[in-house]
């Protein structure tokens, strides 16, 4: 997760990093699925942009795709004037191996 992007309510900063994170991601891993939306009414008002984020109204996110490895790149709002980048890294073995493990131990508890 990043630092603070703060004093940037309308995310340009934030986005502009976004953007360079997304370059090097996808010549990293190869095309990216993008979601890019913006909120109904006042959120897809520039000057709401995180706003929107915070309140779950608007999303920017990519996911990518590996045979082994899933990985995000999305936005994340602290509050109406700050955000921050954050990536996620899952390791696709790993993840079943979780999985199985949860599944058991909720089907003994249970």
């Amino acid at each position: 997760m990043s630092k603070a992007f703060q004093n940037d309510p309308s995310g340009n900063a934030l986005k502009a990093r976004y953007q360079e994170l997304l370059n090097v991601l996808t010549e990293k891993y190869g095309s990216p699925t993008s979601v890019q939306h913006l909120g109904d009414s006042i959120y897809a008002e520039s000057q709401y942009f995180l706003a929107g984020i915070k309140g779950g109204q608007s999303f920017w996110y990519s996911n990518f795709s590996t045979p082994s490895l899933s990985v995000q790149l999305g936005l994340s709002a602290d509050d109406m004037s700050s955000g921050r980048w954050r990536i996620i890294y899952e390791e696709k073995s790993l993840r079943k191996a979780f999985d199985a493990a949860k599944k058991g131990k909720e089907k003994g508890a249970l």
